[in-house]
């Protein structure tokens, strides 16, 4: 197996059997990473050294404007992918098999962890990973003590909080904190865009929605303010009676389902909790919006 041949299977994101070639051929890799990482390591190197040493390790080379202090530590480094004027602080970890691609102006802080393997949950197949990558976006800042997990898409200007353990994607602009990773503060509205486009990508792949209609307007419009509320962290106000969100929940069981999921991830940006009330209200809105034959209520 030659090296681009193993970087395509690992970018794949298929399951690497434990004792196949794929991992057989890593190990190999590591042990390259190990060697190039010691020498980076084990004294000083001016900068332009360090550059040409990560350069190797990477197996591609690196911008003037990167910078590193070490000591550094992969087990790979050969699907590290960085841009321009990116920073990497003392003591980070990267596991990057499943690849991870770090745009230009990047700051990455002490110790920081970014890993792209997770191995498989049956015991009997323990042995076997599962990559996927991380994708850190333009003038990312990620505090010291951080663990980015695979599959993570951490979106251009955001901020991660130092010792926050991100699970999921952080939308472009905000600020997170925590284990797990929860938004803390938004920067500006642009998160709120991602947040609302996130959102209609969930409800039109469930079912499509209507185009240039009033009633995806006021979907788009109730799902504002519900994020403006939780992310502010204001009282909810909405109120539904009780039989009427019964009748709801039952005539109206797809939308609501799909409801349920769209809160999951609200609640999983805002770190707040949506009420009943308001997940009944996105149920009507969503079923208005996605159907064609829908009557004004």
């Amino acid at each position: 197996m030659e090296l681009e041949e193993f970087l395509n299977e690992l970018n794949s994101g298929n399951v690497v059997q434990g004792g196949s070639e794929v991992h057989q051929f890593m190990h190999g890799v590591s042990q390259e990473a190990l060697r190039i990482t010691a020498e980076i390591n084990g004294s000083y190197h001016e900068p332009a050294q360090l550059r040409a040493l990560f350069s190797q390790l990477i197996g591609k080379p690196v911008d003037e404007s990167f910078g590193l202090f070490p000591p550094f530590y992969t087990d790979c480094g050969k699907n590290i992918h960085i841009g321009k004027n990116v920073f990497i602080n003392a003591g980070c970890k990267f596991q990057d098999q499943g690849g991870i691609f770090i745009e230009d102006g990047a700051l990455i802080g002490h110790n920081v962890v970014l890993a792209t393997l997770n191995h498989v949950a049956s015991p009997k197949d323990r042995g076997s990973m599962i990559p996927a990558p991380i994708r850190i976006g333009k003038n990312v800042w990620i505090g010291a003590n951080a663990t980015i997990l695979p599959g993570v898409t951490i979106g251009d200007g955001a901020i991660v909080a130092a010792g926050a353990v991100v699970i999921e994607d952080v939308p472009a602009g905000a600020v997170v904190a925590g284990s797990p990773a929860r938004i803390v503060k938004m920067k500006d509205a642009q998160m709120m865009t991602e947040m609302i486009r996130r959102l209609m990508e969930m409800a039109n792949a469930a079912c499509p929605l209507q185009e240039d209609s009033l009633y995806t307007d006021r979907l788009v419009t109730n799902l504002k303010f519900i994020l403006i509320r939780l992310l502010l962290h204001a009282p909810a106000k909405l109120s539904c009676d009780g039989a009427f969100n019964g009748f709801v929940r039952e005539y109206c069981g797809e939308e609501y389902e799909l409801a349920g999921k769209m809160k999951e991830y609200i609640e999983s940006v805002s770190g707040c909790e949506m009420t009943e009330d308001e997940l009944i209200y996105l149920t009507i809105q969503l079923r208005y919006a996605t159907r064609i034959d829908a009557e004004t209520p």
